[in-house]
């Protein structure tokens, strides 16, 4: 982990490459399940996966924040020091409780279409959290919404049917809007641009934002259904953590710093796509022509929110207020 303080811009193509093999990494889940269903077995339930690997990586990133380097750069204080704290809450904690609230009502791939609504909330919450002066992409609100249609098209998505479920449906979007203004505000820690201000150390601050995560998902997980751990599932589990979700949380936190919210929040989609691009040949499943045009606007939507120009920052000038 890069755990220097100063934020260093990187292009558009390593970022969005990186977002890619988030993507990828998010995807193998369901992936595993579909074409690899005794791969690793005795695996841990969902909730107590999520927590160990938290809990695995906030102890990681505080090793790192160990280091000199580390310990040369701001830690995470005042702004700083909520901002991690609100992402950790914000990106895993809310969502969790959210999306447990609306299991039985509706079913998990409509939960996984609903969180690709997370770039469009990105963008509407991001001109008011960055710390950065600039005008948004006048295309990208447009290729949010074409994308997160797309997934509509291209799944199985159930319609309410009854009060519960219509509930429901508001909980995931309003847990796909914590996910948008979780990630501005962790982004608005590590402007991209030299703003002349002391910006904390990516490992402290991801530190502080996995254990916030890993306590709260831990309480969700606990009070849901208590159990004990065996160990035969505890040591699968650390080998898929370790392979899968840890790489994941670091090229998450990579990214944070180097890119924008909207970007990160792609990851939701691309979290679905790919399992319909490489599952569907592998499986030998029959797409319709509504299953193909859902996977173009999807990939049309988020390509372009990935590969697209950011608009440039206002120039300074003579200011006559």
């Amino acid at each position: 982990m890069d755990v220097s303080g100063s934020p260093r811009p990187v292009s558009t193509l390593r970022a969005a490459f990186a977002l890619l093999l988030l993507g990828l990494l998010g995807s193998m889940a369901t992936l595993r399940a579909d074409l690899m269903p005794n791969l690793l077995p005795n695996l841990l339930p969902a909730l107590d996966r999520e927590c160990l690997a938290l809990g695995l990586f906030s102890a990681i990133a505080g090793l790192a924040s160990l280091s000199p380097s580390s310990r040369a750069s701001a830690l995470p204080r005042g702004g700083s020091l909520l901002s991690a704290f609100l992402f950790g809450l914000g990106f895993f904690v809310l969502p969790t409780v959210l999306s447990e609230a609306s299991v039985g009502w509706i079913s998990p791939i409509t939960r996984a279409a609903l969180f690709t609504l997370t770039p469009f909330f990105a963008l509407i919450f991001d001109p008011y959290l960055k710390q950065e002066s600039g005008r948004q992409n006048s295309l990208a609100l447009p290729a949010a919404i074409l994308s997160a249609a797309g997934t509509m098209l291209a799944l199985p998505i159930s319609v309410p049917a009854s009060l519960p479920a219509v509930l429901s449906y508001g909980a995931i979007g309003l847990a796909a809007a914590s996910i948008g203004a979780a990630a501005c505000l962790a982004v608005s820690a590590f402007p991209l641009r030299d703003t002349h201000q002391a910006t904390p150390g990516l490992a402290p601050f991801a530190t502080v934002a996995t254990a916030t995560a890993c306590f709260g998902v831990g309480v969700i997980a606990f009070l849901r259904e208590p159990h004990s751990w065996h160990v035969d599932a505890l040591f699968s589990s650390l080998g898929w953590e370790a392979a899968v979700e840890l790489p994941a949380l670091l090229l998450l936190f990579w990214l944070i710093r180097r890119t924008t919210a909207p970007r990160i929040a792609t990851r939701f989609t691309l979290t679905l796509l790919f399992p319909i691009v490489i599952g569907a040949p592998l499986l030998g499943s029959h797409l319709s022509f509504r299953d193909w045009l859902g996977v173009a606007m999807m990939a049309t939507g988020t390509g372009y929110l990935l590969f697209a120009r950011e608009q440039e920052a206002e120039a300074p000038g003579l200011s006559l207020r």
